[in-house]
């Protein structure tokens, strides 16, 4: 529209890519899940939610979706496959070396907590439905409800999590276009320390500081990230439990 945007929808990540049709039906997506679903469909379905049309319609598809997603036993190859993919975006698609700090593909961004917690999701959530949050923050939350997160480290994750959100919130409103790259220039950066609040009127001053919050929550963040997928890749994905 003349105003922009609403949403922006990439057609070429449904069933098939280019070659498929642009919607399947239930049956169609049932048997696509069974037949030929990648693992990180898989792993993407894991926030997959109706948010409007048919109710009934979207149970039975949240159904099947819940079926592909949510199994018994969570392989180790599932897990391997996963783990390489983060490095493959980090390396392929951040390319920080070039283009600059990533907040959501690079070292520590976004990408670290999501994919920690969605192994986590699919590696329990067979067997139990209350961890299957569609909502990063929630999914947190109910893991050291029931034990499987350490309050302390989750609280850390958290405070690591929304700052790197807001960060990325405030980059696309500053550029108005999806991007996750930080801009190099002193002055870009200052003005992104003054919509996330920072104060100061220095553009050195404002800029340092944001870059020095940037790299403290992206090395805890990949030290969690190394440290919870690590412990996983050398013991195995544990059964899940009630």
């Amino acid at each position: 529209t003349p105003a922009g945007f609403a949403y922006k929808i990439d057609t070429e990540l449904r069933p098939e890519g280019e070659g498929g049709v642009l919607v399947l039906s239930i049956e169609g997506y049932e048997k696509y899940f069974k037949s030929r679903a990648r693992i990180w469909e898989q792993q993407a379905m894991v926030r997959a939610r109706v948010v409007s049309g048919n109710k009934d319609i979207g149970q039975k598809f949240m159904s099947v979706v819940h079926d592909f997603v949510f199994r018994d036993k969570f392989e180790y190859s599932a897990l391997i496959e996963i783990s390489r993919l983060r490095e493959r975006m980090e390396l392929e698609l951040a390319e920080e070396k070039t283009k600059g700090k990533n907040v959501k593909l690079g070292y520590g961004g976004i990408a670290d907590i999501e994919f920690t917690i969605q192994i986590l999701q699919l590696i329990h959530g067979g067997k139990n439905p209350r961890l299957r949050k569609t909502n990063t923050i929630k999914s947190i939350n109910m893991f050291v409800a029931h034990g499987m997160i350490d309050q302390v480290k989750a609280d850390l994750v958290k405070e690591n999590y929304l700052f790197l959100r807001k960060l990325e919130c405030a980059l696309r409103i500053i550029r108005q276009t999806p991007t996750n790259t930080l801009p190099k220039k002193i002055t870009e950066l200052a003005q992104l320390a003054r919509l996330l609040s920072y104060s100061g009127d220095d553009v050195d001053t404002l800029a340092n500081a944001l870059l020095h919050d940037y790299e403290k929550h992206t090395t805890q963040m990949r030290k969690y990230y190394r440290e919870t997928v690590g412990q996983l890749l050398r013991t195995g994905p544990r059964p899940s439990f009630e």
